[in-house]
């Protein structure tokens, strides 16, 4: 039988914030560490802001609007021209959604 050595490939450092915000709920535990994790080394004032309010519904609004808005998003170009055209004909075309692909393009 072949015996397998354990071996250390990484080193890191656990930093505890002792007045880190805490999720207040059990279903909004992805945005919330998403929130943190853009504070940078910010973290104290961050968390401030976090204690005050965690507002669910505005940080998903934040975040897709983030993704909608970012200079990687491929199909970015593509959903403002959407949007601009039922704002000028004031249609309903985009209540079906947007379709998105798991690949970009």
């Amino acid at each position: 039988m072949r015996r397998f050595e354990a071996k250390m490939f990484c080193t890191f450092t656990i930093v505890e914030v002792v007045n880190a915000p805490r999720q207040e709920n059990g279903f909004d535990c992805g945005l919330f560490v998403l929130k943190l994790m853009t504070c940078g080394g910010h973290l104290d004032e961050c968390a401030r802001g976090l204690k005050k309010k965690f507002d669910s519904e505005e940080e998903r609004l934040g975040l897709a609007l983030y993704l909608l808005n970012n200079m990687e998003n491929r199909k970015r170009d593509a959903l403002h021209q959407k949007v601009l055209m039922e704002t000028v004909s004031g249609g309903d075309s985009l209540e079906g959604g947007v379709e998105w692909s798991g690949t970009p393009e």
